[in-house]
């Protein structure tokens, strides 16, 4: 699956540009087949999501504007504004900075961290 990038100019005071790339799409490329939408993985969050990255190990972390996960639609999860999902798409317990703020960028250091 090919990820197309789309720039899209925000109007306001100043002008931003945000890259939007399909989630999905993104998440298919990292399992190396095509999604699905019922492949099971539906990290159902209760709010915006602004970020995400992909750590080399497979990985998954998304940042924003939310405060609990109900991964997969079972019971709700605080997790404040950044999560990390493991390669099979369960929450990865191990992983709560619960930071005080939306997340607006994340950015994967060259160590893969």
């Amino acid at each position: 699956m090919l990820l197309t990038p789309t720039f899209q100019a925000i109007p306001g005071r100043f002008s931003r540009w945000f890259l939007s790339l399909s989630l999905a799409g993104l998440l298919g490329t990292i399992a190396g087949r095509a999604q699905t939408d019922s492949d099971g993985f539906n990290p159902n969050l209760n709010g915006v999501v602004n970020a995400v990255v992909v750590q080399p190990d497979g990985k998954i972390i998304m940042g924003g504007g939310f405060t609990s996960v109900r991964p997969g639609g079972g019971a709700a999860v605080g997790r404040n504004h950044v999560v990390r999902y493991l390669p099979d798409g369960s929450l990865d317990q191990t992983f709560d900075p619960n930071l005080n703020g939306p997340v607006h960028v994340l950015v994967l250091q060259p160590d893969g961290r």
